[in-house]
């Protein structure tokens, strides 16, 4: 044991001051603040910071053997001051209950059109500075989001609106550590949700946009009013959320074929289509000065190159809204085209690193999302694996033909595929329950079409569309979309293309993603022991017991789950919470029954099911849990 024990050290000790680390510790310091059930004092998270930072400066004068340690309290200790820091700045007022039918006034800060071709179209509106008639000053939101099949399509980010609407407060997480929409609302200061009742009016038509956000927004929407009018819906929903980022107007089936089919991925503007707008705007701004034989051998016409991609990434990413995936995937592309300008290696594990610890400072909140997870899980993954076969494989390339380079692109794309699944199979079970098969055959299909066609034709229509002769270049993005389309459809019914799993419990899904930075940011083969934790983490939390009943939020609706089917007590719940808890109890949504209405009794696997209209009794071995309606049975059951 001791021999282990001693081995274990010689390894951590040439990685333990690697800068890799640091984004890992400020997480745990996030992550500590984000569990905790209460609201902490602000003098804690202060005072842990100023007493870290003074055994850090006591660490690097007096007992520097204790350093890194010192480090490692100093970073969770700020990540926790910057997750309470964040949650300071985006405080807001939020709606505490529900109002039936009231007047808003507001400004419209952005608007979207889903689902146009179904027949009953309806806006998502959000509004800003509001009055709103039943609240007083104090407790009216930042921000409200309607749905509204009521505004007329000529309304523009800017504009001042007067509506009837219903409010209703943003609702918390449905299942134990399922996806909580009130926190995520809460630091969009997003503080009410609803949709119109009719009336609408605009009392002031938008002015020239005076912020970054309300002219990208006005942009946005001017690209997806174009996109519609020159190709046939559903391609335009999908050709507007690769050119724009708008993904509202997508079909809900066309969702679910990119998700099985494992190209989901492909609608989140990221690594792949940040790298492809970046490296276009590169070689182009490159060969154009090459093509000066004067500017080519006096100015660093790479640089120079380098820099016009910088700028272009950036817009695209502003044009995008820059959600997390973008962020990182910016921050990524832009260090790496950093280090071009000043002659250094381009992509790194420091890199990523740094973009880590950059998108945690700036959106502490962003760690405990699915997004954030599985963008930096596929990126770490990927740029580990070809820190240790790249070379390999680019050396390969330099030495052969035309063929055998194809051969290694396609080889590269399943590689790839192969890493990025297994890598994100932790996130993907704990926040869906879902797990693709044929993601390799998928993405080898796909991702040459959106490389090749639809994103440099895109980029192309983009840049033309101004002097209207974008038409060409959108036609070709409506074939790469209709191929790519087939290909999600096509895969997406082959048997067994999704399979539904229990979704990993919270501590196993920590343990998983602890094994999984250590198989990627460990050296030699110790590493080893992080692929063993993830993969025992990731069946031990699919196996773990989890809850048996289910109780929506309103207390209006039962779901009692025996291991096969589900039985609905009352009335059958909303949709985002079927969801939810059949990504939890993995499967799909088997009935057991119609919901029992007006009493009834049922049993099924070990538990028996008995109600009336005051109570509800389920009874599963030596418990027994009573869920009441009316007042009147409290005694009774109680």
């Amino acid at each position: 044991m001791r021999a282990v024990i001693s081995s274990i050290v010689e390894q951590w000790q040439p990685v333990r001051d690697r800068v890799l680390w640091a984004p890992v510790w400020l997480a745990c310091g996030i992550a500590l603040y984000f569990a905790l059930r209460v609201e902490p004092p602000y003098a804690l998270g202060a005072g842990a910071l100023v007493c870290a930072a003074g055994l850090l400066i006591a660490a690097r004068v007096w007992a520097r053997a204790y350093l890194y340690w010192a480090v490692i309290l100093f970073l969770g200790a700020l990540g926790f001051v910057l997750a309470q820091g964040r949650a300071m700045v985006a405080a807001a007022p939020m709606l505490e209950r529900s109002i039936k039918f009231t007047r808003i006034e507001g400004r419209v800060l952005d608007i979207t059109v889903a689902d146009p071709d179904s027949g009953h179209a309806r806006r998502k509106v959000t509004l800003d500075r509001l009055s709103i008639e039943k609240l007083p000053k104090e407790a009216t939101p930042r921000m409200v989001r309607l749905s509204s099949a009521h505004i007329p399509a000529d309304v523009r980010p800017g504009a001042r609106v007067a509506l009837l609407a219903q409010l209703t407060p943003p609702g918390g997480p449905v299942s134990p550590g399922g996806f909580d929409y009130r926190r995520q609302a809460y630091f969009e200061g997003i503080g009410a949700l609803g949709f119109t009742m009719g009336h609408f009016a605009e009392i002031a038509p938008a002015p020239p946009p005076r912020s970054v956000d309300l002219w990208f927004n006005r942009l946005r929407q001017r690209i997806a009013t174009r996109v519609s009018a020159q190709m046939p819906y559903p391609q335009s929903a999908v050709a507007t959320a690769l050119l724009a980022g708008e993904r509202s107007s997508i079909p809900e089936v066309i969702n679910a074929d990119l998700r099985d089919s494992g190209l989901y991925h492909l609608l989140s503007i990221s690594g792949l289509h940040v790298a492809i707008v970046c490296g276009a705007v590169f070689f182009l701004v490159r060969f154009v000065l090459a093509l000066s034989p004067y500017i080519a051998l006096r100015w660093p016409i790479k640089k120079i190159a380098a820099l016009a991609a910088i700028a272009a990434g950036l817009f695209y990413s502003l044009l995008a809204g820059m959600p997390v995936p973008t962020q990182r995937s910016m921050l990524m592309t832009g260090l790496a085209l950093l280090a071009v300008m000043l002659d250094r290696s381009a992509i790194s594990l420091r890199v990523v690193a740094i973009s880590a610890f950059a998108v945690l400072v700036l959106r502490p909140e962003s760690l405990v999302g699915a997004s954030f997870q599985l963008s930096f899980a596929a990126v770490l993954a990927m740029v580990a694996f070809y820190e240790a076969a790249g070379d390999l494989m680019l050396a390969r390339g330099r030495r052969t033909g035309w063929f055998m380079r194809v051969f290694l692109y396609f080889g590269g794309i399943f590689a790839t595929t192969i890493v990025v699944s297994l890598a994100t199979l932790p996130p993907v079970l704990h926040h869906f329950g879902r797990l693709q098969i044929y993601g390799v055959i998928a993405n080898a299909a796909a991702i040459p079409l959106t490389s090749f066609v639809v994103m440099p034709a895109g980029m192309a229509a983009l840049a033309l569309m101004p002097v209207h002769l974008d038409g060409v270049f959108l036609k070709l993005v409506a074939l790469g979309v209709d191929g790519t389309l087939d290909v999600a459809r096509w895969v997406a019914h082959l048997p067994h293309a999704a399979n539904a799993l229990p979704a990993i419990v919270g501590g196993w899904y920590a343990v998983a993603m602890g094994g999984f930075l250590l198989l990627c940011l460990w050296r030699g083969w110790w590493r080893l022991v992080g692929l063993v934790v993830m993969a025992g983490a990731c069946v031990a939390g699919v196996l773990a017991p989890r809850a048996a009943v289910m109780l929506d939020g309103a207390g209006q609706a039962l779901a009692v789950h025996d291991g096969d089917q589900t039985l609905y007590v009352w009335r059958a719940p909303p949709r985002f919470a079927r969801r939810n808890w059949n990504a939890l109890w993995g499967g799909t949504e088997a009935l057991a029954g119609k919901p029992m209405r007006k009493g009834g009794t049922w049993t099924g696997g070990g538990i028996n099911v008995a109600c009336d209209d005051y109570a509800c009794r389920i009874v599963r071995g030596q418990a027994r849990l009573s869920v009441v309606r009316n007042v009147m049975a409290l005694r009774e059951e109680c």
